[in-house]
């Protein structure tokens, strides 16, 4: 199963240290790593840095990474924000040329 692109294989050997030292709970299985690596995927399709999310959770002592919205990737700004279309203008093209070269007349 492929990582998403916020989840590092470092994250990804600190989860499994930090899951292999938690005797109290369910030993960590390859079916259990799908799992997580599933909800990585999810939470990256969703916008969150995963690695963010895990390491919360390890320092929380959780099972699984949650979703925290101060986790959420920044979206870069747009700079197309205008949605209105733009205005058509007609353009005179015999009273445009005309005043052209007036103006470039002027200019002399």
């Amino acid at each position: 199963m492929d990582l998403p692109e916020s989840l590092s294989q470092e994250m990804l050997v600190r989860w499994r240290e930090y899951r292999a030292k938690d005797t109290s709970r369910k030993k960590w299985t390859p079916r259990m790593e799908d799992s997580f690596i599933e909800d990585c995927v999810d939470l990256h399709d969703e916008g969150y840095d995963v690695n963010k999310c895990c390491r919360r959770a390890m320092q929380s002592g959780w099972l699984m990474p949650y979703p925290r919205d101060e986790y959420k990737r920044k979206k870069r700004p747009s700079y197309h924000t205008n949605t209105q279309p733009a205005a058509v203008v007609p353009i005179d093209r015999e009273n445009g040329l005309k005043r052209l070269r007036e103006a470039k007349g002027a200019i002399k």
